[in-house]
This record gives structure tokens, sequence and C-alpha cells, in this order.
């Protein structure tokens, strides 16, 4: 039994089930740490449990053992059928499940930590740049040599709701103001790139920038208002020192590519489907 092909299949069952490895493991009758094992491929069931699994999965022990004829699908095809006789409603709350079962089936199977770290999709040279709108969701995709970014935009039953609070309006305001700094902008690179230490000084960040060190104190200090970077006062022999740390925070890149991509990508998509991005509804009196 090959350990890494049956953990990552067991890892991917459970999660698509919404299971915990506690769930799983009291659902089987076992420890934590048993399923632990099996999902890391430090062990593997015997062969009574592998049916008692296969049973509560509902799967075949072939599949639990990766050694299945595996059917060539054509993933175009695929999606095509699941949207089959939809009409649009239905094919807008198919996309939301579709795109929350993408991920939580991917993540189950990034456990095979491997020297190739750097994983880049190749350039889209047929329609790059999609956006597929209408009033319940907006869809937008560009895959190119500069910028590799899907995104999902869909109603929400409180209609937006947070963008009427004042308090929210401020920290949306704080965060944007942040980020038309264009120093601001030159520390979120540096906190984002692999090269980067995920503990440094505003002296070293400076260094790096060349710019001015107070100034990039007060920047330091507003990222971790943020929720950029967190700070510590380190004690030398030589007096107290400032020690900020940051591994990266996804959504504040995520921002700057979409900025990115809105004041500096041509002018008109390769492929547009749809109407205004009017996702807010009607205002209620």
């Amino acid at each position: 039994m090959s350990e890494l092909n049956f953990g990552a299949k067991l890892t991917a069952l459970r999660l698509e089930k919404g299971l915990t490895q506690e769930a799983l493991a009291e659902a089987l009758d076992i420890s934590n740490k048993t399923v632990s094992k099996w999902e890391t491929g430090f062990s593997t069931p015997d062969l009574e449990m592998l049916v008692r699994i296969a049973e509560y999965f509902e799967v075949s022990a072939d599949h639990l053992l990766g050694i299945e004829k595996k059917e060539q699908i054509d993933i175009a095809k695929a999606i095509d059928r699941e949207f089959d006789g939809l009409d649009r409603c239905s094919a807008v709350l198919k996309t939301f499940d579709l795109n929350n079962n993408i991920f939580l089936s991917a993540f189950g199977r990034m456990g095979d930590y491997s020297n190739e770290r750097s994983v880049i999709p190749e350039v889209r040279h047929s329609m790059p740049r999609c956006v597929i709108c209408n009033e319940n969701m907006y869809n937008f995709m560009v895959n190119s040599e500069y910028l590799n970014l899907s995104c999902s935009l869909y109603k929400n039953k409180s209609d937006f709701a947070i963008l009427e609070i004042d308090e929210a309006l401020c920290r949306i305001s704080e965060l944007f103001a942040f980020l038309s700094d264009k120093v601001a902008l030159g520390v979120c690179r540096l906190v984002h790139s692999e090269s980067f230490p995920v503990s440094f000084t505003a002296k070293y960040t400076a260094s790096l920038l060349n710019a001015d060190e107070k100034r990039v104190t007060d920047i330091l200090n507003k990222a971790c208002s943020i929720g950029l970077c967190i700070k510590q006062t380190a004690h030398m022999k030589d007096g107290e020192l400032d020690v900020y740390s940051s591994s990266g925070e996804g959504r504040i890149l995520f921002l700057i590519a979409l900025a990115c991509e809105h004041t500096c990508g041509v002018s008109a998509n390769d492929y547009a489907f749809g109407g205004p991005a009017k996702l807010i509804g009607g205002t209620k009196k």
C-alpha cells in the first residue's frame, strides 16, 4: 500500500465530508493520533480497518488505495455537465458551490511538500483576461506574464451593509490610505518576498528601500495596526530595540494585485459577458 497515496485520499475524503481529524477518529473508534499518522503517511490501517473506512466514506477500497483505473476526463466537459439545464440563478449558486469544493479538495492534496516551492501557471494565450458579470455575481480572471489572479464576488444577505457602518468605513479608509503610500507599498513588497526575513528591524527595512528610517518606522507601526506585522521589543545591552515580524498577509497582496490590474492592465477584457456589477440590492425604505 502506498502510504502517501492513501494519506492524500483519506485527507481529501475527510475534508469533502467536512470532518476534523477528531470527528473521524470518533466515528471509527480510534485515536486522533492514528488518523494523523495515516494522513501524514507514517502508518496505514490494517485490512479490516481499511474496509471500515471504505464503508464509512461509501467508496471502494481500490479508490482509497489509489489503484483503480482513472478515467481521463476533460475538465471543460465535466464542468459543462454540472451546469447543463440550469437557469442563470441556479448557475450562480452552482458556481459558488463549485468554488468552495474545489478549494477543499485541493487543500487535501497540499500536504506533499516537495523541493519545488514555486508553482506558476503557464501563461494563457487564449482569453487571458475574462470577466463574467451580472447582478448576482462578478467573476474576474487574468493570466499573464505579470499577474495570475482569479476572484469571485457574490451578493450577500446583508446587501454589503458593512459599507454603511462608520467604524468599518474608518478601518477601510485607513487601509487604503496605508496602501496609497509608495514607501508602504515597498514594505508590502518586501514582507511578501521569500528572500526577506520573517523578523526584521526598521533600520534594515529602510536600508533596502533607500528610505528614511523614521518614516519606515512609522509605516511599520501602521502596518501592525492593519494586521500586516506584529512588533515586539527586544531588550539589548545597549537599550531596547523594536523587532517586527511578518509572514505576509494574502488579502493585502490580493488588494494590491487587484489595484495593479485595474490601473495598469489593458483597458478591455479578452472575454466579457454580462451587465453592470450591481451586487447591492435596492434601497429598503
